[in-house]
């Protein structure tokens, strides 16, 4: 830290040396986020549980989501943020449901929406903390009790995660 006095004289020497604090603040930085979805247009599967096909990151710093199986490894023990949407477009009453998943098990269930009327849109979310050990593959779920399409934006149907503490 610089004290300065009326008389103080700074060398760039001085200051250089204080502000070491970048470099720790540098390898500090989080590489274990992603966020993809989807550009296509895509039909849902009536009634059962479905992985969402996302084609595009927007990004994936360490390059832990594989975009082929829809899946997030973690890559190493601690406390994840996760996220997830989809706008639906109903054509009849129906329901639609988002979840995280990993091996064959709902480990985070979002907003439950149900259609009253016919054609509507459902904006399913689910949003969470969760523990997780080095290994575990984790997947953005869907229900849909009517076949409907997805909006294809990154704005409107997305999945993202990061590391916030081990």
């Amino acid at each position: 830290m610089i004290i300065f006095t009326p008389n103080t004289v700074i060398r760039s020497t001085d200051v250089n040396s204080n502000f070491s604090e970048v470099a720790t603040i540098q390898a500090q930085v989080n590489p274990y986020k992603f966020s993809v979805y989807r550009t296509a247009a895509y039909a849902t599967v009536a009634n059962t549980w479905t992985k969402y096909p996302f084609n595009l990151e927007k990004y994936d710093i360490n390059n832990n989501f594989d975009i082929t199986t829809n899946t997030y490894t973690v890559p190493i023990t601690g406390y994840y943020f996760f996220t997830g949407r989809m706008n639906m477009e109903q054509s009849g009453m129906g329901r639609g449901i988002i979840s995280i998943w990993s091996s064959g098990s709902e480990l985070l269930r979002g907003v439950d929406f149900s259609t009253t009327t016919g054609s509507q849109f459902l904006i399913p979310i689910v949003t969470g903390i969760l523990y997780l050990t080095t290994g575990t593959s984790i997947e953005l779920r869907y229900y849909d009790s009517v076949a409907s399409t997805p909006a294809t934006t990154d704005i409107t149907t997305y999945f993202m995660g990061h590391l916030l503490s081990v």
